[in-house]
């Protein structure tokens, strides 16, 4: 078997697999995803997110504490207010690149039962 020097490499399987399990975890809410919608290009104050996704304040807070406990949202102080960007650019494309599967995926399935009738 061909080593790769990928930081997965230093983490046992089974660990990676429940890192990479409670990641998806993470994404499993509509909010979340939103959330990480709204981050993909800036950063924004929890007031921002709130009006960006519709939703109250508690539980936008509630979701970007998990998001930040798991290390997918960072934060920053800037004029006395706290900002949250993305941790990393790719869990945005990685949401992306599932959004666009589940959209292929659903039309032919459509595509299916249109031809099955």
């Amino acid at each position: 078997m061909r080593q790769s020097p990928h930081s997965s490499d230093v983490i046992p399987r089974d660990e990676l697999y429940a890192l990479h399990a409670s990641f998806c975890q993470a994404l499993s809410d509509p909010k979340r995803l939103l959330i990480v919608s709204a981050l993909r290009d800036d950063e924004r104050s929890v007031g921002e997110l709130c009006q960006m996704i519709g939703a109250r304040q508690s539980n936008v807070s509630q979701h970007r504490a998990l998001m930040r406990h798991l290390g997918l949202v960072e934060t920053r102080r800037a004029d006395g207010n706290i900002l949250y960007r993305l941790a990393d650019p790719r869990i945005a494309e990685a949401v992306e690149l599932l959004r666009s599967v589940q959209a292929d995926l659903q039309r032919r399935r459509s595509v299916a039962l249109a031809t099955a009738v």
